[in-house]
């Protein structure tokens, strides 16, 4: 059972609408984005790369083409390693949460800050509406949302926002469609403006959920609606699985450390040559 989202045939396919397909290159059971020489891999944490597309990638390296690889864990690094000269460019602990009590683990967190904001969740939740698509809310309508939140706050000042990276956004709306049950949307409603959301993706239901995208907008952010959608989510993720296993994507972020209870090698690198 392949516990990658990113490996899934949404995924793949939603590259293909979300870039030129000119730019896209299917090597071995791998897609990659060409800009320049360069072939950069549309797949994160645990791939499978198999014997073909190893033997496809030497070919491309052979005609002046690097691969870049991001976000992956510390066996594929490995396995790449054999096979090819590796240029490491960064390393960290990337930070995981797997509890199966997350309002206890909050309410006694060792982060002062954590427990802190927790509690003024609590005291100030009922105040807002919070929209969660598995709840069967019109998915697309939540995802709308998302993007006027994106788009309403700094990112969207920097033009970093989704849209303007390159349509990030249609990399996620449609796994969001066509596979609900592995999919889930919360957002913030303050006086029915979107404020803030949480959107995490899985493979299955036996695997680990990830947090794939966290925002809010400029007014939610001052009004800590951001956290309070991320507080949110874990509970409802907690009382739907019984448990939480979420993986932060491995991003570097204190929000996520001091929720961690737990984490995993990560890695950015360049593949320049064969061995």
């Amino acid at each position: 059972m392949n516990n990658n989202f990113t490996m899934s045939e949404i995924w793949t396919q939603s590259s293909y609408i979300r870039y030129n397909v000119n730019e896209l290159f299917k090597i071995g059971n791998l897609l990659f984005r060409k800009t320049g020489n360069q072939l950069v891999s549309q797949h994160f944490f645990d791939i499978s790369i198999d014997d073909e597309t190893v033997d496809k990638m030497k070919n491309y390296i052979n005609e002046g083409f690097t691969f870049k690889f991001s976000y992956i864990s510390k066996n594929v690094y490995e396995k790449l390693k054999e096979d090819f000269v590796v240029d490491l460019l960064d390393e960290w602990k990337a930070p995981k949460l797997c509890i199966d009590d997350i309002d206890k683990y909050l309410s006694n967190s060792a982060h002062s800050q954590v427990k802190r904001n927790y509690k003024r969740y609590l005291k100030e939740k009922s105040m807002y509406n919070f929209k969660v698509s598995n709840e069967n809310y019109n998915s697309l309508k939540l995802w709308k949302d998302v993007l006027y939140i994106d788009k309403n706050c700094w990112k969207g000042q920097q033009k970093c926002d989704m849209k303007s990276l390159d349509r990030e956004d249609l990399q996620y709306v449609f796994y969001l469609l066509q596979n609900k049950e592995n999919s889930s949307l919360l957002v913030c409603y303050d006086n029915k403006i979107p404020v803030s959301y949480s959107l995490m993706f899985r493979a299955n239901d036996k695997s680990e959920w990830y947090a794939v995208k966290w925002g809010a907008s400029s007014t939610g952010r001052k009004k800590y609606l951001g956290i309070f959608a991320l507080f949110e989510h874990l509970r409802f993720i907690n009382k739907m699985d019984n448990i939480v296993n979420v993986d932060f994507w491995g991003r570097r972020s204190q929000t996520y450390d001091y929720l961690k209870n737990n984490d995993e090698e990560r890695f950015h690198l360049i593949v320049s040559g064969d061995v």
